[in-house]
């Protein structure tokens, strides 16, 4: 009796645990459907209106924030760094911020937020990248810094920055409308944040968009 009972007992206890387990994967699943997500798109072409319209198929879509980008050389005191400068939506694009400066004011100065991160990627004449206390005695002087910007053209502008960001952590970035003022002609719109409502959503729109030749990166979602 006592041997039945225990095996009784031993069923009983695994059913619960086996049901335990069903309940909490199914509410993980729920709680993931009610979520929103981003990625960062990029093509390697321009975006046209008629392919930006087509974001509007994918289930669940919440906002599409295109960025302005142009390829330019960065020069620090005698470091330099190849980069993609993007113009965003400073107040609507999903950031984390290390610093930034409160007082910053939009003008004929290119004004640049850069992440944490995008610091190690200068090099000096050797191709030899700055030691970490370098970097981090940038980070902590940001608002000090001067940044001369060459363009694609060839064309050379100062910059200032004003804010350093912890997520994305690579980025450098300007004011999309005054990136397009100050850039001009050599700005395009190659890619975008896109907000999507539901992980299964997501994942169909980043299977679409790979299959459509994007490149597509995850970006933590950030209120």
């Amino acid at each position: 009796m006592r041997v039945q009972k225990l095996y009784r007992d031993i069923v009983i206890i695994g059913a619960a645990m086996l049901l335990f387990v069903y309940v909490k994967g199914r509410f993980d699943l729920w709680q993931m459907e009610q979520k929103p997500y981003g990625v960062l798109i990029q093509s390697q072409s321009e975006l046209t209106g008629a392919v930006v319209s087509e974001f509007a198929n994918f289930l669940g879509i919440r906002q599409f924030l295109p960025f302005s980008s142009t390829e330019v050389t960065l020069k620090l005191g005698e470091y330099s760094m190849e980069t993609e400068l993007k113009g965003i939506y400073l107040d609507e694009y999903p950031l984390r911020w290390v610093d930034v400066d409160e007082g910053v004011r939009l003008g004929n100065t290119a004004v640049l937020f850069l992440g944490a991160g995008s610091f190690s990627a200068f090099v000096d004449k050797n191709g030899r990248a700055p030691a970490n206390r370098q970097v981090q005695e940038w980070i902590d002087g940001y608002t000090k810094l001067q940044i001369t910007v060459v363009d694609e053209a060839g064309k050379e502008r100062q910059a200032k920055v004003f804010g350093i960001l912890k997520e994305p952590e690579g980025i450098v970035c300007m004011d999309k409308g005054q990136m397009e003022q100050v850039f001009g002609p050599v700005c395009r719109v190659r890619g975008g944040y896109l907000k999507v409502h539901g992980y299964r959503n997501m994942q169909a729109a980043k299977e679409a968009l790979l299959g459509a030749g994007f490149s597509v990166e995850d970006i933590p979602f950030i209120e």
